[in-house]
């Protein structure tokens, strides 16, 4: 939490269970479909580091997906839909096959393999401009 606090990130809580999150992220797919992608994961990431909700529970994803415009029993019946859970196992099975065993993972320029976890802003930057990314300077067009 530290790490985050550097960033002025406030209120996070990590519990003691870490959750299996492949029928969350199987409603993620079903939101990415319905346009709704950004606004579930946010209402996902929130319910867990800082409200410490239960996200593999069919009444949390249910409300989380009512709370952002989703129709929670199509919502509830996505996680476990093997059509997206299939989507997810295709998806995790990728990013395996390109080095990534953890998130975040950030690719850069033309190297194959990822930085992988939580960086400082410096670290990311560095790397990225090691890959060939330029500065931007303020007011410059």
């Amino acid at each position: 939490m530290g790490f985050a606090q550097q960033f002025g990130i406030q209120g996070m809580r990590i519990g003691g269970h870490v959750p299996n999150t492949r029928r969350a992220l199987a409603v993620t797919e079903y939101a990415r479909q319905a346009g709704k992608l950004h606004r579930f994961r946010e209402a996902a990431m929130s319910a867990f580091w800082r409200e410490e909700r239960d996200i593999e529970a069919d009444d949390t994803l249910g409300a989380l997906a009512r709370a952002v415009g989703l129709d929670e029993t199509e919502a509830v019946s996505a996680a476990s839909s093997t059509e997206y859970l299939d989507r997810v196992d295709r998806l995790r099975q990728q990013a395996q096959q390109r080095g990534v065993h953890a998130i975040p993972a950030f690719f850069f320029g033309d190297h194959p393999a990822p930085l992988v976890g939580c960086q400082p802003f410096e670290r990311l930057a560095a790397v990225a401009e090691q890959a060939g990314a330029t500065k931007l300077v303020a007011g410059s067009d």
